[in-house]
């Protein structure tokens, strides 16, 4: 079992909240679903181009960033 972290989990919040799924996220981003599940699930990182893509796509907050990436 995957250990969950604070971007997982938060940026899991966030999706739901949103009402987006995973598949709408890697949209959003440009890259293709698996590679999403992998960034959110934290085998692969977030670049600071994907974080600026969410956060104008999605109305995402500077709070919002920092709290989900930067923690």
């Amino acid at each position: 079992m995957l250990k969950e972290t604070t971007v997982n989990r938060e940026l899991k919040a966030y999706r739901a909240k949103n009402g987006l799924t995973q598949k709408d996220m890697a949209n959003i981003i440009g890259v293709d679903e698996t590679t999403y599940h992998l960034k959110e699930n934290g085998k692969r990182t977030f670049n600071i181009r994907e974080v600026q893509t969410l956060k104008s796509k999605t109305g995402m907050s500077n709070e919002e960033a920092i709290v989900i990436f930067l923690k």
